[in-house]
C-alpha cells in the first residue's frame, strides 16, 4: 500500500495483509499508539484499529498490507 492509497481511503475500509486471502477492515487511527510509546520524548506513533480488535503501527500498515479495491 502507498502513503496516497491510505489517505485517499476512509474508513472504514478493508485491508489484505500481502499473500494471503484474508480480509480485514480498518475502522479507525490515532495520533499515538494505545500503550503510550509514541509522544512526549519519542516521536508520534500513528496507528490503525482493526474492527475487531487489535492495532497496528500505521507504518507496518503501509508495508505490510493492500487496500482491497470497493467493487
Amino acid at each position: 500500500m502507498t502513503r496516497d492509497e491510505l489517505q485517499a481511503a476512509k474508513a472504514p475500509f478493508k485491508v489484505r495483509f500481502k499473500g494471503q486471502k484474508k480480509i480485514t477492515t480498518v475502522v479507525g487511527f490515532s495520533q499515538n499508539d494505545p500503550t503510550g510509546v509514541g509522544g512526549g520524548l519519542i516521536p508520534d506513533m500513528p496507528c490503525a484499529y482493526f474492527e475487531k480488535g487489535g492495532w497496528i503501527l500505521v507504518s507496518d500498515l503501509l508495508t505490510h498490507y493492500d487496500v482491497v479495491p470497493v467493487p
